[in-house]
């Protein structure tokens, strides 16, 4: 396969996975809104029970009982509403070709990688490295595929 295609299809699949992970980030920050304390709690109990060993487990709890409050639960139903908006919105226009849609693309992207780079300094939570390493992948594949249909006239303006 030449890699022309390859990086296509790549780009393709990415954004793909960048409109579905958006879906689910805005339904996730609506079922977020509506959730009870309690049944936040009781939800977030079962999943750090488990995912975590025990010491981390002790941790995590200890750090949400501190923490999390009803601005915090605002704070994130915005975060994952205001973020998958937004993702939804540019890989729809990448995927419509839209010329001007790959620049912006970048752009957000990058914002991404900068906000996450600076939540991984409060948190140091190695899902944000790796959420950052991703979309630094899909930066480039959004690059290459620019010059692609740039170089190839199967854009629409």
């Amino acid at each position: 396969m030449e890699k022309g295609t390859l990086v296509h299809r790549a780009f393709v699949a990415g954004i793909v996975l960048k409109g579905v992970d958006a879906v689910l980030e805005i339904l996730g920050g609506i079922s977020f809104f509506f959730l009870s304390p309690q049944s936040l709690n009781v939800w977030t109990l079962s999943l750090i029970e488990r995912e975590f060993p025990e010491g981390l487990r002790n941790f995590l709890l200890g750090w949400l009982g501190h923490n999390w409050s009803i601005d915090s639960q605002l704070f994130a139903t915005f975060y994952l509403v205001s973020h998958g908006v937004m993702k939804l919105f540019i890989a729809t226009v990448l995927l419509k070709g839209k010329i001007w849609a790959y620049h912006t693309g970048i752009v957000f992207f990058f914002l991404f990688i900068l906000y996450q780079l600076y939540r991984y300094a409060f948190t140091h939570s190695v899902w944000l490295i790796i959420l950052s390493g991703l979309d630094m992948v899909i930066i480039y594949l959004t690059w290459e595929e620019y010059k692609r249909v740039k170089r190839n006239g199967i854009f629409d303006r």
